[in-house]
């Protein structure tokens, strides 16, 4: 336990004013609460704190108070099905053809982005516009992901209340939005992660009342944060499609398992089907199809390796393994991209409904995974050295363990 800081009340979490929106500290910490932290921290990073209480007081008022559930009702997507796999798209690139996918995810930070000018604001105009931005036919649905790095949540939270983010997407003719998924980090003093957590609310509530399809992000470590995620579900009845990310903190295959775990608890504590939506964390398609009904894998492995110009081997079964392959000149690559998209998809169905490999085919053991900058990864590092028409957040790619640099695997942070 650390020592306590004398300035902090210590009055513990069973009696803190916001104990009913938050999940507060366990074990014998929670006697005293938030003055076991280590508030030199909140101040160098800017976090939500009993210990600076004119800032604690302006983000209440930003959000307009902690909350576990929304105060309007959300807006479900309409669609009942996405299928298996969604691919991640992230621009058009090159490809003179357009994708003709059923489904495709995009990110909201190219969706939304500030301009060389400075002014915050959509890539494009018009469905039409936004389809051709990113290659993809006129029939494709798209999918706005709001999974990203710090720095674009936080621009994008700066900036969606006077663009009127809401409103832009609307035009932009998308089917669903997954809400930004501001991070819960375990080293955050409870206060931040409610502030957070409030944050997406609101951003839901914004979606919503626009008219737009709304996929809550399910950002939960603990029982009773999982607790007050279970709270939300049963104040919405009408959501049942949830998204969470496995591409950061729960790359640690111990703390992967563990949630998807905690989203079968979720689904019985609720009493009622709900269809997760997993950003990465394909290693667990088996499991998710023996107790879910319907769930989609969205990664964005196809774009990028088609894009390193990489196929997948051939096989009956499903494994997933790439090989170089170079195109030859003047030869699309988007039949290529097309060709992969479709090949995994095979294999993620394989994967899911088939018997060629056992549920979790790896050890389990104690985890460690120390928390760490994701700026500071090898993966991150590598994307910033590509062209800006390639590179991407490595968060979201899926790479087998094998293809994983040793920095990557040793160190990952909780919780994105």
């Amino acid at each position: 336990m650390m020592s306590l800081n004398p300035p902090i009340s210590t009055v513990g979490c069973h009696r803190c004013r916001f104990v009913s929106t938050c999940a507060g500290i366990h074990g014998i910490d929670e006697l005293l609460g938030c003055g076991t932290i280590d508030h030199s921290l909140c101040h160098q990073n800017g976090w939500t704190c009993f210990c600076n209480p004119g800032l604690l007081a302006r983000r209440y008022s930003e959000v307009g108070g902690f909350a576990v559930t929304p105060r309007t009702k959300l807006i479900s997507p309409r669609e009942d099905h996405l299928g298996i796999y969604v691919p991640m798209i992230y621009h058009c690139g090159s490809r003179r053809e357009m994708l003709d996918v059923a489904w495709a995810a995009v990110p909201l930070y190219r969706v939304l982005a500030r301009r060389k000018n400075g002014d915050y604001g959509p890539i494009a105009q018009n469905s039409h516009s936004l389809r051709r931005a990113f290659g993809l036919s006129e029939k494709t649905k798209i999918i706005v992901s709001g999974v990203g790095q710090d720095h674009d949540l936080e621009t994008f939270w700066h900036y969606h209340q006077v663009s009127d983010a809401a409103s832009l997407l609307m035009s932009l003719g998308v089917e669903a939005v997954t809400i930004p998924n501001f991070s819960f980090f375990t080293d955050y003093p409870p206060l931040h992660i409610q502030y957070n957590r409030t944050r997406m609310l609101r951003v839901a509530e914004r979606f919503s009342a626009v008219g737009l399809g709304v996929i809550p992000h399910l950002n939960a470590v603990t029982a009773p944060e999982w607790e007050l995620v279970a709270t939300l579900l049963r104040d919405q009845p009408q959501i049942t499609k949830v998204c969470k990310e496995f591409q950061t903190g729960l790359l640690c295959k111990q703390l992967g398992f563990e949630a998807v775990e905690d989203l079968v608890r979720l689904q019985d504590k609720v009493n009622r089907p709900i269809y997760p939506i997993l950003f990465g964390g394909r290693r667990f398609l088996p499991f998710l199809s023996k107790h879910f009904k319907q769930f989609t894998i969205i990664d964005g492995t196809p774009f990028m390796r088609t894009y390193f110009r990489q196929v997948l081997r051939t096989s009956e079964g499903s494994e997933v393994h790439w090989r170089p392959r170079r195109t030859r000149k003047g030869e699309p690559i988007g039949r290529r991209l097309s060709q992969a998209i479709s090949d995994y998809t095979a294999r993620l169905q394989r994967r899911a409904y088939g018997n060629e490999q056992s549920e979790f085919p790896f050890a389990m053991g104690k985890p460690t995974c120390p928390q760490e900058n994701p700026a500071a990864w090898e993966l991150f590092a590598y994307t910033v050295r590509q062209s800006p028409d390639i590179a991407v957040d490595a968060f979201c790619q899926e790479l087998e363990p094998s293809e994983r640099s040793p920095s990557a695997s040793a160190a990952v942070p909780l919780f994105k």
